[in-house]
């Protein structure tokens, strides 16, 4: 018998029936589907050097009984577009996505589990969401209960809830988007979380970046300029210092892009109108100052990012954050905040490698953007020296300094 009720609502309906017919009379190439989702779920990429798709698709159909499968094939095709003969597009994994098929990794388990997959909310929980979403009070709760819910893999649930909204974006009514990002940008500090970032070669993506999605999926095809920069200018008014930056960065940049000799997006593509750039940049200044001088500012998750932009929209040539870093370099601890900030990471994967590998990096080239270098050296040496820190602010001072002085031996070399 097929089995339905435990799923109801979570997944696509005519791919789960296609799947029950041919785990009640194809077994063996039932079994084959579910342990081999690398190779069947998404789409194809057209670049790859070498297609498989017909040697793939042709050893699940050979599992079949011989009198079957022609069937089989038909329909193995249409519940994984991967395996047809042709290529599509990055908006069809959106699509497949919000009808929850079977061929997008993130619902695939749940056909196989008679639950949930780790990867995916219920639909209940994304429909009342959507329905709330004019509801600022109801959002930030919604947002901070999601990134308080960590699942297995160490991430919490707002990767999938800002990644849910993006695919259903169409339902959000638009009067409802005002009040949606209002409370987004309320809480979208507290809501970021180093775990859930991407990592790995052929991922990316934080939750900064979802925003970002969802801000243009949501305004850029159903908001004029004028409209999306009111709706945007006014859920900057509360948004927290962090996402602040982030954000006004991207609005000054459509009108001012940073590399020599680039245009600026036309205005279909700017988040808002240049008078409420320079608006949102003089504000953000003094929000950066505010916050700086409050002491909360050294202790930032974003604290590199805000101290490069700080000196970008100051525009006083790096004066107003070198004077405040040059106070902060007299405090040992601070010292290490400033090391861990400024201590990055990349990951690198090579299409074999299936765990990605971890690389620490430091730009000490320009670091008298925001600092006094020498100083900042010097006293990392001091520190380091002494021995007088507890761990993490120890190890921070040691990870940062021992990446410089590899810096320096490549130099000396």
């Amino acid at each position: 018998a097929i089995s339905w009720p435990p799923v109801a609502g979570e997944v696509n309906l005519a791919d789960y029936i296609a799947l029950e017919i041919l785990r009640l009379f194809e077994v063996d190439t039932y079994n084959a589907i579910r342990n081999d989702s690398d190779r069947i779920c998404g789409r194809r990429e057209i670049s790859s050097s070498r297609d498989t798709r017909e040697e793939d698709l042709q050893r699940f159909v050979d599992l079949a009984s011989e009198k079957n499968r022609e069937f089989v094939k038909t329909g193995i095709i249409r519940l994984f577009p991967r395996l047809e003969n042709m290529g599509y597009g990055a908006e069809f994994e959106e699509i497949w996505e919000a009808s929850r098929r079977i061929c997008t990794k993130k619902h695939f388990d749940t056909y196989f589990r008679m639950s949930l997959s780790n990867d995916t909310l219920s639909m209940r929980s994304i429909e009342e969401f959507i329905d709330k979403c004019a509801d600022s009070t109801f959002v930030r709760e919604a947002l901070l209960k999601a990134a308080s819910n960590i699942r297995g893999n160490g991430k919490s649930e707002i990767p999938l809830l800002l990644d849910e909204l993006n695919s259903h974006g169409a339902k959000i009514a638009k009067e409802k988007f005002e009040a949606l990002f209002v409370a987004i940008f309320e809480v979208a500090d507290e809501i970021l979380r180093e775990q859930d970032e991407e990592r790995g070669g052929f991922s990316f993506g934080g939750t900064y970046l979802r925003i970002h999605w969802l801000i243009r999926k949501l305004t850029f095809d159903r908001c004029k300029l004028p409209e999306r920069s009111k709706i945007l200018f006014t859920a900057s008014e509360k948004a927290q210092i962090g996402w602040l930056v982030d954000f006004v960065s991207s609005t000054i940049e459509d009108h001012h892009p940073r590399k020599k000799g680039e245009a600026p997006e036309p205005p279909e593509k700017c988040l808002v109108t240049a008078e409420a750039a320079e608006l949102l940049r003089s504000k953000t200044i003094k929000v950066i100052q505010t916050t700086a001088k409050a002491g909360a500012l050294i202790t930032h998750p974003r604290l590199a990012y805000i101290l490069f932009r700080w000196r970008e929209f100051a525009d006083d040539d790096g004066r107003s954050v070198k004077a405040w870093t040059r106070k902060q370099l007299s405090e040992d601890v601070n010292v290490a905040l400033l090391a861990r900030a400024l201590t990055g990471e990349s990951w690198s994967q090579s299409v074999e490698d299936r765990v990605s590998e971890r690389h620490v990096n430091v730009g000490v080239e320009s670091l008298d953007k925001v600092l006094d270098k020498k100083l900042f050296r010097q006293r990392l040496e001091e520190i380091h020296k002494r021995g007088n820190l507890e761990s993490p602010h120890k190890d921070n001072i040691e990870t940062f300094l021992d990446a410089w002085r590899r810096i320096d031996k490549a130099d000396d070399d």
